[in-house]
């Protein structure tokens, strides 16, 4: 089910020509005129390679849940791919066929339709060929900001969604702190993504460097991905829809290095975010339901690579490490439930919100009731008896809802408080590694609890 596409037709603007035979470089020789910590790609770069070819990449095409190659029948390379005959377009699943869907390319199409054609003429990766254009030999790249953790399987359009999303969402800034820092333009913000950093022309480039004796251990720390990740802020990993990411072996091998060997072994901490089109899910936003589906994705010993040769090596490199697959497994399934955990602490945040207008009112109704008590007691001057009954039946009630007001608000700021303090706490004993973010958020809630409850008691005293 190769597809049939002629390159020259999908990639009219992209091939660069340059006279004289290329030349491939040696792994030193690539790594040492552009490092990997070198080679990000912007927002507005992969907008860049995504417009011309907006039609090509975003054609629904049958693909193969098994093999995930797409079908290349009439119907599917004609403009009614909706009359695919599903089942007689790929012989994975045996007489019957293999189950499948609709959709648009992925990064495997796109790296041999696009990416490849692109840097034939100098046998680069693609990063590599932006820097050199129009500069000749020399040229400077771009530090990435964010690491991408993806499946080469997952829709490209939805790909490039989800990182321009996540880019707006970390370049977002609260609106008091515009007084303070300048926002930064989301366009800018730069990836690492394998498929555009890596050459795909010597892609053992990337691999470990088993010289000298190297044990898979080492080698797999000095693999692109891992000298990558010394140079970024954070990674992303991109949620597909089918949750496919932990079942990729390189995938979960990625954001087990950057949870526990990374500072372990190099002192480095990275925050892992989980993105998909709707949000960065990890943090409670857009849809969290995938991560349920997550969860269940939580078997690494049955994930695939498409290169049997990678999975002995990290297998062997988790062993050397005395890693186990159910070590891998808490791993992953400690970051998909974050998700939900995050998701759950928005909804906090949201009624700590709500209380917060409920203090207010109830503050602006007991300063009122204040008043409306000195102005009663301006009317009731005349000493009758009359008065005096009616004015201590107002004056009681009065009395009541002030009492039962700042009974109501105290409580609100005192459980708030606790609640927020016992959270920080909660977070200060665990060993997730995620963890001091999340004091922080609970410990300035606190905080603001605290000035609320202090502003009550400086108003009503």
């Amino acid at each position: 089910m190769e597809d049939s596409t002629e390159a020259s037709e999908v990639l009219d603007d992209c091939e660069a020509c340059f006279e004289g035979e290329p030349v491939l470089r040696t792994k030193t020789e690539s790594w040492t005129q552009l490092p990997e910590g070198r080679r990000g790609i912007r927002v507005s770069e992969l907008w860049d390679f995504y417009r011309p070819q907006t039609e090509w990449l975003e054609q629904l095409r049958w693909r193969c849940d098994i093999c995930h190659q797409s079908c290349v029948c009439a119907a599917c390379l004609g403009d009614m791919p909706e009359d695919c005959e599903h089942q007689q377009q790929c012989s994975c699943g045996g007489g019957d066929g293999a189950k499948g869907e609709m959709e648009t390319r992925n990064l495997y199409e796109v790296a041999a339709g696009m990416i490849i054609p692109a840097c034939a003429a100098l046998k680069v990766s693609y990063v590599e060929l932006l820097r050199r254009r129009g500069k000749g030999e020399e040229f400077d790249g771009v530090k990435p900001d964010t690491f991408v953790s993806h499946w080469w399987g997952e829709e490209f359009p939805k790909f490039v969604r989800t990182l321009t999303v996540f880019a707006e969402k970390r370049c977002t800034l609260l609106p008091w702190l515009h007084f303070f820092y300048k926002q930064r333009e989301y366009e800018t913000w730069s990836f690492w993504i394998c498929a555009f950093a890596n050459n795909q022309f010597a892609i053992d480039h990337a691999l470990g460097d088993f010289s000298n004796g190297a044990t898979p251990r080492t080698a797999v720390m000095s693999s692109a991905f891992a000298s990558a990740l010394d140079s970024v802020h954070d990674v992303v990993a991109v949620l597909d829809d089918q949750a496919k990411i932990y079942t990729r072996i390189w995938c979960c091998f990625e954001l087990f290095s950057v949870a526990r060997l990374l500072p372990q072994r190099r002192g480095k901490s990275l925050e892992i975010f989980i993105a998909n089109e709707s949000g960065v899910v990890s943090s409670g936003c857009g849809d969290v339901s995938m991560m349920s589906a997550l969860l269940e994705k939580v078997q690494t010993k049955d994930a695939e690579a498409s290169n049997l040769a990678d999975k002995a090596m990290i297998e062997q490199a988790m062993m050397a490490d005395g890693t186990s697959h159910e070590d891998l497994d808490r791993v992953l399934r400690a970051l998909a439930q974050a998700g939900d955990s995050a998701f759950r602490h928005r909804r906090c945040l949201e009624i700590f919100a709500c209380v917060l207008l409920i203090e207010l009112n109830v503050i602006s109704c007991t300063m009122y009731v204040m008043d409306l008590c000195s102005d009663l007691e301006a009317c009731f001057e005349e000493e009758t008896i009359e008065n005096g009954v009616i004015k201590g039946k107002v004056m009681g009630g009065l009395n009541n809802i002030h009492a039962w007001g700042i009974v109501i608000m105290d409580g609100c700021i005192l459980v708030s408080l606790l609640y927020f303090l016992l959270r920080a706490l909660r977070w200060w004993a665990s060993d997730w590694f995620g963890r001091s973010r999340h004091i922080r958020v609970n410990l300035r809630v606190a905080v603001m609890v605290f000035g609320l409850g202090a502003d009550r008691i400086a108003i009503t005293c």
